[in-house]
């Protein structure tokens, strides 16, 4: 490949030369990458581990939210739950009033058989034993047009055709679809309450206030506190996230699944100012967990680019039925002669 000098007589002629072949370079260049690999592998699990050890400090000393167990919810305030299957070009929604005794049903199947983190990550809504393992979500109404919010991971297993009418924000895990796409349950004779979004409130605003989730996972439960915010970064990309600080004696991880796509409620105004997620932890954490929860600002943008992508596609829908004339419409054909 190339002579490099290694030692030099008084007149500059070398003396010695070595004759470095392409596989020696390519070894030695190997082995450097690699080296600087390990370097950066573990500065990365280094900052890993500092950004979870500041994390476990601030979720032990931040006061944990009061979990309640209910009975029931009044009609304006129940969540509904959403239940995709494949077979089905549509998802059917309903809320927890209805009427065929369904929560019921669910809390005693949950309790005969506990859900997994397994059974939440399979994106599907009938567990193998039959067990229906849906998630929440809720209404809103912007400018005259209805759409349900839930999750980014709930919608995942709606039907393909209606996949290019959900909008996502796959970083805060949210979803925004129009409520055509879905189908109110036969049994649910409630009509789904409609949840107004906060227009003004920040993350950073809601540190000194008391948010509010309601519906029903393992039971149906109700998480009230003082949100934690705390900064999330991914490289340079940092941004700050909402969550509930919650006590293992009060709830488990897993009572949650079935909950996810639920309104987190500003309990001052009542407007809603994101949604829940996912349950958080990190390694050396005990006897608490974090409730993460999107922001408002980024559920105020998807809902806002949902109802304009939506009135776009009515005024597309309108041009094209303005240009199909009806056949009546049509002069006749002149008669051949």
């Amino acid at each position: 490949m190339g002579e490099i000098p290694v030692a030099a007589s008084n007149d500059g002629k070398n003396t010695n030369t070595v004759t470095v072949t392409r596989r020696v370079a390519l070894a030695s260049a190997a082995i450097a990458g690699t080296a600087y690999l390990l370097h950066a592998f573990r500065d990365r699990n280094d900052q890993d581990a500092l950004e979870g050890n500041e994390a476990i400090r601030a979720i032990e000393n931040h006061p944990a939210a009061t979990v309640n167990v209910l009975t029931e919810l009044p009609p304006q305030d129940a969540p509904l739950r959403i239940f995709n299957k494949h077979e089905r070009p549509i998802v059917t929604t309903s809320t927890l009033l209805e009427e065929t005794g369904w929560a019921d049903h669910h809390i005693k199947q949950r309790a005969l058989k506990p859900f997994t983190f397994d059974d939440a990550m399979n994106n599907t809504s009938v567990r193998e034993d039959g067990v229906s393992v849906p998630g929440s979500g809720f209404l809103v109404e912007v400018e005259g047009r209805h759409f349900i919010v839930s999750n980014e991971h709930v919608w995942q297993s709606a039907n393909e055709l209606w996949q290019q009418f959900i909008l996502r924000d796959t970083n805060d895990d949210i979803a925004v679809a129009p409520e055509i796409m879905t189908d109110k349950n036969p049994h649910e004779s409630h009509a789904f309450p409609v949840l107004q979004i906060s227009k003004q409130l920040t993350t950073d605003a809601l540190a000194q206030r008391r948010i509010r989730i309601r519906g029903l996972g393992a039971r149906i439960f109700e998480v009230e506190g003082v949100p934690m915010i705390r900064s999330e970064c991914d490289g340079d990309d940092c941004s700050d996230a909402l969550g509930l600080v919650i006590q293992e004696k009060d709830m488990q991880r897993h009572d949650l699944i079935g909950l996810s796509g639920a309104a987190a409620i500003d309990v001052e105004s009542g407007d809603v100012i994101g949604v829940f997620g996912h349950a958080m932890t990190y390694p050396g954490l005990q006897g608490r967990f974090y409730m993460r929860i999107s922001g408002p600002e980024s559920l105020r943008n998807l809902v806002n680019k949902a109802n304009l992508h939506h009135a776009q596609f009515e005024v597309q829908s309108a041009l094209r039925k303005l240009l199909r004339k009806p056949a009546q419409d049509l002069p006749p054909e002149p008669d051949k002669p």
